[in-house]
This record gives structure tokens, sequence and C-alpha cells, in this order.
């Protein structure tokens, strides 16, 4: 949650920063007709969209090359549960990050959906895990902040 908050925050701190000076640097002639709510609504869900669009971008590209690797990983972490879906932050020839998101039933009903930050590593042949950590899960009292949230 205090992900979500922070996220929101940051894109909101980004879009009045750009709004400012986009506004500033404007003649004085042209400001009579600008409404700058306009702008930064613009720019605020275009703050607020473009990382998961750019993560979606990868991951439709490279997200089939390093699935295995990252099931792998997930299944070695202690999050437990099945692997829902996974996302590619950023890859290289030989390192890619990836976020993995599962889902687990708990013992009193209820489910979560724990994050797994995996590094991969290349080498030469196919995509091995390098290392992994839990991020969030309440079952392991684990509350990082992942940004942008995925759930």
């Amino acid at each position: 949650m205090f992900g979500v908050i922070i996220y929101i925050g940051g894109a909101m701190l980004v879009s009045g920063i750009v709004t400012f000076l986009y506004v500033v640097t404007r003649s004085i002639q042209s400001r009579d007709e600008m409404k700058s709510w306009r702008i930064f609504g613009f720019l605020f869900v275009a703050t607020l969209a473009l990382p998961y669009i750019a993560i979606e971008g990868v991951t439709m590209k490279y997200g089939d090359k390093v699935k295995d690797a990252t099931e792998a990983a997930y299944d070695d972490s202690e999050a437990g549960g099945v692997l829902l879906y996974h996302k590619v932050f950023w890859i290289s020839k030989t390192k890619a990050k990836v976020m993995a998101v599962g889902h687990v039933v708990l013992d009193w009903g209820g489910t979560e959906r724990p994050v797994v930050r995996v590094n991969l590593v290349h080498d030469g042949k196919k995509w091995k895990p390098d290392s992994y950590e839990v991020l969030l899960s309440d079952a392991q009292n684990k509350d990082n902040v992942v940004v942008p949230p995925f759930f």
C-alpha cells in the first residue's frame, strides 16, 4: 500500500515540476488562454502510465526467454504458492531484473500475492537465476516498496 502512495506522490511531484517549468517558460501573452491544470493532468496520467507501458513492452519482447529461469527462482524462494506472472524490468546481454508475482493460499483461508525480485544471468546458452529477494509477503512479514507497484 505504501508503494502505491509513494508512486502516486512521486508522479504528482514530477508532473507539478514539469508543469511549473512549462508555465514559467511560456510568454506572458500566451499565458492568458493557457490552462495549466490540463497540462498537469496530462503529465500526471503519463507519469503514472509510462513505466507500466515500458515494462510491458520489455516483457512482451523478452518475457518468454526468461520465464523458465524466473519460475525456477520463484520456486526456490520462500514465497510459496504458484507463479501468476512475471515482468521484465530491464535486460541486457548478460543480466536481467525480473519481478515475479505469485498466488498463495494462507492457512486461515485468505490469499496473498507475494512479489519476488529475481536477478538473472545469461551463461551464453540460457538464462539462470543469480539471486532473488522476497519484497512483499504478509506471511513472511516482508513489506518493501516496489515502484511501480505490482499486485
